[in-house]
């Protein structure tokens, strides 16, 4: 896989936000779908991903995860939690670096 960018400063706060707030949002979605009994299934769109990985820095040694691999990762661990109920659906559009 051909990575195209150094991840930008905007997009490492946009990542942390998403780690600190995707995994309560699902417990929380989860945990009402299961209470009132009805379908556990979420789906999330992401209008404005990345590439899903990025170098760290100029020196391309190192990667991360872009917003798509972060949002699939957490939403794995719920999912195999209890996979006979829960479900999810991720629909993302990866945007075009800006100049």
């Amino acid at each position: 896989m051909e990575i195209p960018w150094v991840i930008e400063e905007q997009t490492k706060v946009k990542h942390q936000l998403l780690k600190n707030y995707i995994s309560p949002w699902m417990a929380i979605l989860f945990s009402q779908q299961e209470k009132y009994k009805f379908p556990q299934k979420l789906l999330y769109f992401d209008g404005f991903s990345g590439p899903g990985i990025y170098f760290e820095d100029d020196k391309k040694g190192t990667t991360c995860f872009g917003s798509p691999l972060i949002v699939a990762d957490i939403a794995n661990k719920y999912y195999r939690s209890k996979s006979e109920k829960r479900n999810y659906h991720y629909m993302c559009r990866q945007r075009e670096k800006m100049r």
